[in-house]
């Protein structure tokens, strides 16, 4: 047995010094990065960018009453969120003059009022200012609306 004791410890002996007489490779450190962190908080792609509408006609809603409305209807990507700060400008096409219009809501002194409900923003004459059947003036006249998101 001791011949095969000694055939192993040779062999052993044997690939410690193949080892330590290898040639090392010129392998660069590796560098671990900081650990990043990721924000848990989703950021609003739409802050910044303002859409224009263009050609809206001012039409009487069938469903709600008969009153005057401008729609920009079905637009889920832009106005499924409700709680967005934005800021909405209408003009006719008959002018270069944009007017800011205020949220629907009590009390407030614009001309014009706007709400977003069912992804989709409608525009209305200030009903707090201007009686629903003092309308008609409006009725068919084509307006652009601007949506800035703040």
């Amino acid at each position: 047995m001791k011949p095969i004791l000694k055939f192993a410890a040779c062999i052993l002996l044997s690939s410690v010094a193949f080892t330590s007489c290898k040639k090392e490779n010129d392998v660069p450190p590796v560098v671990i990065p900081p650990q990043i962190k990721l924000s848990t908080s989703l950021q609003d792609s739409l802050t910044g960018p303002e859409f224009i509408f263009n050609e809206l006609v001012w039409a009487y809603d069938v469903d709600g009453g008969g009153n005057l409305y401008i729609g920009v209807e079905n637009r889920p990507e832009i106005f499924s969120n409700i709680n967005r700060t934005i800021e909405v400008s209408v003009k006719p096409d008959s002018s270069n003059t944009w007017t800011t219009i205020e949220k629907f809501q009590y009390p407030n002194s614009s001309e014009y009022v706007y709400s977003i409900y069912s992804n989709s923003l409608f525009l209305f004459h200030n009903p707090h200012i201007f009686p629903w059947s003092a309308d008609t003036h409006l009725a068919g006249k084509v307006f652009s609306v601007k949506v800035k998101f703040l």
